[in-house]
């Protein structure tokens, strides 16, 4: 069975007018972040004394994390925010908005980190693959639907 041309050359339009944003996006982050410009950042960090016992697991440090945010007019740890070890000790959650890292203090406390991230940065974080699962889902979804404009590129 062939496919018309006519039918390609929408098919091509199609594709192209929805891509052409999200490429332009993709150039312009992946640009400015080759230059250096990677975005702004913004630190706190919140210390918890007196803990009964220093987490030792992922699920008791993210209790004590969130408690700690809560505390402090911070929403807790998004349920998609990847965890990631931590030289020397300690717990990392990185989302596309923030960065949240758990460290022992000494004794029986700890400090939680929180970095908040402004929205170019967010944008970079999408760039470098850091947002999560649902952005690099799209990303493979981004590569396809290039991989597909340029072969009915081809075939017309």
């Amino acid at each position: 069975m062939a496919i018309k041309q006519s039918t390609l050359i929408k098919l091509h339009g199609y594709v192209a007018v929805f891509l052409l944003p999200i490429i332009g996006l993709y150039a312009l982050t992946g640009a400015l972040y080759i230059m250096g410009i990677n975005g702004d950042t913004q630190e706190s960090v919140f210390t918890q004394s007196n803990l009964a016992d220093s987490p030792a697991t992922e699920e008791h440090a993210r209790s004590v994390a969130d408690a700690v945010l809560i505390e402090n007019g911070l929403s807790p740890i998004s349920s998609l925010s990847d965890d990631f070890p931590v030289a020397g000790g300690g717990f990392r959650w990185r989302s596309m908005g923030r960065d949240i890292v758990l460290s022992e203090a000494g004794g029986k406390s700890v400090n939680v980190s929180v970095t908040t991230k402004n929205t170019y940065r967010q944008l970079v974080e999408i760039l470098k693959d850091h947002a999560g699962v649902i952005f690099s889902a799209l990303g493979i979804v981004l590569g396809a639907a290039m991989l597909m404009f340029v072969i009915t590129g081809a075939l017309m």
